[in-house]
C-alpha cells in the first residue's frame, strides 16, 4: 500500500509484504480503509483465494497487526464498529478499539449475501458517516449456465464456490475452470456432451487455465506448498496423471 498527501507530493510506502507472507501466496496488500481518526489503516491481505482473505491494519509508523478477522473490505466507522464481508458473503460488524487496535467482540450480522467479486475480493457495499447502508446483493455460490445464441439458459452444473476463469477448449466440447473448495484454487474441466466435471488439480492454489492447442493437456499457474512463487504446469486434460512443471518463476 502507498500513501500521498491530498495536496500531491511524495508517494510513501505504507505496507510492504515480507517473505513469511510471500511463502503463503500473498501478492499484495488491498482495499484499504482509513481509520476515523487518521491514525491508521485498515485493509485486505490477499493471496487469491476468497475464503483465506485476511485483514490487517497499518499504523503511522508502519507496523502491521493481523485482525482477527476473516474477510475481505474492512473499514472502520465513526462509532467504532470494524466492518467486513466474511468468506459466506455476509457483512459483520465488531467493536474496535482504535486507540489499541483490537477487536473486543464477536462480529455480528448486518446482512447475508452482499455481492462479491471472487477473482479481485472486493465487496459491493458502502456506508454513511451517518450509518446508512448501501450494498449490491448476491452470493459466491453460483449456477454454471450455458447461453445460447437466441438468450435461451440451460443450467450446466449448481452450487459452484466462486467459478470463474472459464475457456473453451478449441473444438468447443469442454470448458476449464477455476473454483475455491476447502480453501483451495482448483482447475476443473467439464465436459458439456458427457455432463461430466472432472477436478485436474488437488494441492495448492491453482489459477488462469488454458487449453494446449493439441486439446490433450491444460496449463496453469499454481503456488504449491512449501514453495515461494507461481510456476506454471501442465495436466492432462482427462484427469489422469499428476501435473508437471513447465516452467519456473
Amino acid at each position: 500500500l502507498l500513501s500521498v498527501s491530498e495536496s500531491g507530493g511524495e508517494v510513501d510506502t505504507l505496507t510492504i509484504i515480507d517473505s513469511t507472507q510471500r511463502a503463503t501466496g500473498v501478492t499484495n496488500h488491498r482495499w484499504p480503509s482509513a481509520l476515523p481518526d487518521g491514525r491508521g489503516v485498515v485493509f485486505g491481505v490477499f493471496n487469491g483465494v476468497f475464503a483465506e482473505m485476511r485483514i490487517a491494519v497499518a499504523t503511522p509508523d508502519k507496523k502491521i497487526k493481523m485482525l482477527a478477522a476473516m474477510g475481505t473490505q474492512p473499514q472502520v466507522t465513526a462509532a467504532g464498529q470494524l466492518m467486513w464481508v466474511n468468506p459466506e458473503g455476509a457483512l459483520v460488524a465488531a467493536s474496535f478499539v482504535a486507540r489499541c487496535l483490537v477487536v473486543t467482540a464477536a462480529p455480528r450480522t448486518l446482512v447475508g449475501d452482499v455481492a462479491c467479486d471472487a477473482t479481485t475480493q472486493a465487496a459491493f457495499y458502502s456506508i454513511t458517516n451517518s450509518g446508512n447502508l448501501a450494498y449490491l446483493q448476491g452470493s459466491l455460490v453460483r449456477p454454471l449456465v450455458r447461453v445460447d445464441r437466441n438468450g435461451a439458459e440451460r443450467v450446466l452444473l449448481d452450487s459452484l464456490y466462486a467459478p470463474t476463469g472459464l475457456r473453451f477448449s478449441p473444438d468447443g466440447n469442454r470448458v476449464a475452470m477455476e473454483t475455491q473448495a476447502g480453501r483451495r484454487l482448483r482447475i476443473w474441466v467439464y465436459d458439456l456432451q458427457r455432463g461430466t466435471n472432472t477436478p485436474l488439480t488437488f494441492d495448492g492454489q491453482a489459477r488462469y487455465p488454458a487449453w494446449h492447442p493439441t486439446q490433450d493437456r491444460v496449463l496453469f499457474s499454481l503456488l504449491a506448498p512449501g514453495l515461494p512463487g507461481r510456476r506454471l504446469y501442465e495436466v492432462q486434460a482427462n484427469g489422469s496423471g499428476a501435473p508437471s512443471v513447465v516452467r519456473d518463476g
